[in-house]
């Protein structure tokens, strides 16, 4: 008997070993490999596959003896002590995402592409620590970053001002569209702005990125704890695949797409926490916490993306309160308080912003010609369930055949596998699932709308008139990743490992097929034949980790490959905002408005971005993006409205000096519009400044005088000046 336990304990040591020799050599090969790639991102994209081939094949053995032996330590702590290690990280979870936002705040980290600058401006700061800037997203670095520094701006007594006369060069509310920090009791509602508050722009800018993933992060695992009855190696997994999906990445600072899925996911987490507490003092703080999840996500005013994570919301929402309703203890006399406690303030919220504040801003938008009143309902090909495929490429190969990256950004699925284990589950069971029926109800409008299609009247009836079919397509992907996820939970005793294979083989087959469609000859067979490999090794796991942690491991290891590749490489690691601080235009305009806060300034002859850079030092300027339309300085210009369908929307515009008649041009796309603006025309708009690439002498005239102030190569600033 001795003899037999002492063999089984030489087994099991040497199962043990084996185990950390084997997978620490895949772990530091597989990690060796997408660090790299990472580091070195910006000499890789677009570049042509051998570079990449032979990159990765151009190893560093005195490295690679140091990361295996990193890995050997992380997985013999992991073997002998994760159970303990597993539950001090869950146990502190809010207290180390504190730290981990603490050391990236001082030392000003971000994901921002304001980098990209560097291609317009003059500068030799580089603050790219790591990966590459992305200049495809420039509403995040030309416009949302640009904003919110112009916020932070006082040279005019402007900082923080709910209306602001540095953008657009006219009283501009800053709040409500493309939000910015605003010194204003409604800035209790946008939490990850008030880095900026406290902080200034650089580490706001910091807090503003970190803040949002680290939330994102915890809110998704929250929300994957209650989908997964508590199986922390799936819920972690579960945020992984959200938080660093190609679509939060690629759409991370713009839209108010982040803030949403935060406010939602924490939403559904406290009315659960909410039903299942007896302990009112607590209630009370859970309705002051979703009054502040309500005003939030409605403040992020994007009802393309809103609309349909209303949906999801309110599916999550009513399986929660379906749930919890018999263990729930309602109390008439104190819960009835609580409830109207939360609609009071929740109404007076968005009363607050969206009556009085915002009012006229809120008309204004919906009353544009784009976005205000554009309509896309045309139903896109059902091959789009596998454009995530494509995700795993685009941050090192554009993607320009079909729209662009970010257009075709979107969440791993497995699309349609989760509708259809679900129902599977079900009648194996012979047992519904209220969270499995609901979603499935909420997804049958959205999967009308995105792949059918819909008539007018129906959509502006379900309120998908809002969003577009290519927006409703990611957050259908995520319904369906959320699905899949509980129908792995509800398999009572898994699935064998034909059953696995055969219809992950299936599944990754049907979408390889789809993706090769709609992606145009984007995927090439190279491409495609990676992409299957990776999903069904992902796929097979997930149908196999119901009750097996080894298998939810290797599903996690396999999906932190994926998520890496499509999400992770997307944004790069920035440090500071001194490419644009330490710019010679940026300093130019400052030594400017030093003298002369107030004096309005346009951008000749120049295209977005330059057209924002002058905001960022404080320049009132005409011409920085209108996020909506200035209709009474446009109708100075233009008294018989004439050219109202060009110039009544959202736009970038351009500039262009002429001794011809003022004209508004119509751009290529719907948010770009061009002003020939006559010389004379400029003391009609008040202008004192012109920031311009090139030499204006030309116009000074009888009437207008042109003073040049400042001068480098492809910049200069003249003063104007007008004769009475």
């Amino acid at each position: 008997m001795f003899s037999c336990e002492r063999k089984t304990d030489r087994r099991g040591i040497c199962l043990f070993w084996i185990k950390i020799i084997v997978f620490a050599a895949i772990l530091s090969l597989t990690g060796d490999i997408l660090l790299r790639i990472w580091l070195n991102l910006k000499e890789l994209v677009n570049a042509e596959g051998y570079v990449i081939r032979d990159f990765i094949l151009n190893f560093h053995p005195e490295y690679l003896v140091v990361e295996y032996l990193f890995w050997c330590g992380i997985l013999f702590l992991l073997l002998t002590c994760g159970q303990k290690i597993g539950d001090f990280i869950y146990r502190w979870r809010y207290a180390i995402a504190l730290g981990i936002l603490v050391i990236c705040v001082v030392f000003n980290v971000s994901g921002s592409s304001i980098h990209s600058w560097t291609e317009w401006i003059q500068t030799d700061a580089d603050g790219v620590l790591a990966g590459t800037d992305r200049s495809i997203r420039s509403d995040e670095w030309a416009l949302n970053t640009a904003f919110a520094i112009s916020q932070t701006n006082d040279s005019a007594g402007e900082a923080f001002s709910y209306y602001s006369n540095i953008i657009r060069g006219t009283s501009t509310d800053t709040f409500i569209v493309y939000g910015q920090p605003v010194w204003d009791i409604a800035e209790i509602f946008r939490p990850f702005h008030w880095g900026y508050l406290l902080f200034g722009a650089s580490r706001g800018l910091s807090f503003f990125w970190c803040a949002r993933l680290l939330a994102l992060i915890l809110a998704s695992f929250e929300l994957g704890m209650l989908i997964t009855k508590q199986k922390r190696l799936l819920s972690l997994t579960l945020s992984g695949m959200i938080s660093f999906s190609s679509m939060l990445q690629w759409w991370f600072a713009i839209n108010g797409l982040v803030e949403m899925l935060v406010f939602s996911f924490y939403a559904v987490v406290i009315l659960y926490k909410y039903m299942h507490t007896r302990r009112y003092g607590i209630r009370a703080l859970y309705a002051l916490l979703l009054t502040e999840c309500a005003c939030g996500f409605v403040f992020t005013f994007y009802p393309a993306w809103m609309v349909p994570i209303g949906y999801l919301l309110a599916g999550m929402g009513l399986w929660v309160i379906i749930t919890s309703r018999k263990t729930f203890q309602f109390e008439a006399k104190k819960d009835i308080p609580l409830i109207g406690m939360f609609i009071l303030l929740t109404a007076a919220g968005l009363s607050y912003v969206l009556l009085y504040k915002s009012w006229d801003t809120v008309q204004s938008t919906l009353n544009t010609v784009y976005p205000g009143h554009r309509l896309t309902i045309d139903a896109i090909s059902w091959q789009n369930i596998g454009i995530y495929v494509a995700n795993l490429f685009t941050p090192l190969y554009d993607m320009p055949n079909v729209s662009n990256n970010v257009e075709c950004s979107s969440v791993i699925s497995f699309m349609p596998l989760g509708p259809i284990l679900c129902i599977w589950t079900m009648v194996r069971n012979k047992r519904a699932d209220s969270f499995s029926i609901l979603l499935l109800i909420v997804s049958v409008p959205l999967t009308v709308f995105t792949f059918i299609g819909m008539n007018e009247t129906v959509a502006r009836l379900t309120g998908l008139s809002f969003s577009t079919p290519y927006r409703t397509l990611p957050i259908l992907h995520l319904l369906h990743l959320l699905l899949l996820f509980r129908a792995v939970v509800l398999m009572k005793n898994g699935m064998s490992w034909l059953a696995s294979g055969v219809i992950s083989a299936v599944t990754c087959a049907l979408i390889l097929i789809a993706a090769s469609i709609c992606s145009a000859g984007y995927l090439q067979p190279k491409m495609l034949t990676a992409a299957g490999v990776l999903f069904f090794m992902i796929l097979l796991f997930l149908l196999k980790s119901t009750r097996n942690v080894n298998m939810q491991l290797l599903f996690g290891a396999c999906i932190a490959v994926a998520i890496t590749l499509s999400g992770v490489y997307v944004n790069p690691l920035q440090q500071g905002i001194d490419e644009i601080t330490e710019s010679t235009e940026y300093q130019m305009v400052c030594e400017v408005t030093e003298n002369d806060p107030n004096g309005l300034w346009i951008v000749e002859n120049l295209p977005y971005p330059i057209t924002n850079l002058p905001i960022t030092a404080g320049a009132p300027t005409i011409n920085s993006t209108n996020v909506y339309p200035a209709m009474d300085r446009w109708e100075l210009l233009d008294p018989e409205h004439s050219m109202e369908e060009v110039y009544n929307r959202y736009a970038h515009i351009r500039v262009t000096l002429t001794q011809d008649e003022t004209q508004f041009v119509e751009g290529l796309s719907p948010d770009v519009f061009t002003l020939n603006l006559n010389y004379e025309d400029l003391k009609s708009l008040n202008v004192s400044y012109i920031f311009t690439d090139r030499d204006l002498s030309e116009y000074t005239g009888d009437s207008v005088i042109f003073t040049e102030l400042k001068h480098t190569d492809n910049a200069r600033i003249y003063r104007v000046d007008y004769k009475e």
